[in-house]
C-alpha cells in the first residue's frame, strides 16, 4: 500500500495562500464526504481529527 505524508497545518496554510482561502476546506462534514475518489477499500480512508 502507498504511503502518503501528513497534511501538516503549515501545508494547508500554503494551499489557502495559492488557491485562496475559500477552496481548502478543512471541516469532518466536507472531509468525510470527500474522503476517496472511487476507492472502496476502508483501509485506505485516513481521515483523522489530529491530522485537521
Amino acid at each position: 500500500m502507498t504511503e502518503y505524508n501528513k497534511v501538516t497545518p503549515e501545508f494547508v496554510d500554503k494551499l489557502r495562500a495559492i488557491v485562496g482561502e475559500q477552496y481548502v476546506y478543512t471541516d469532518g462534514e466536507t472531509l468525510d464526504k470527500y474522503k476517496t475518489d472511487e476507492e472502496t477499500d476502508e483501509r485506505c480512508f485516513h481521515l483523522r481529527k489530529s491530522q485537521l
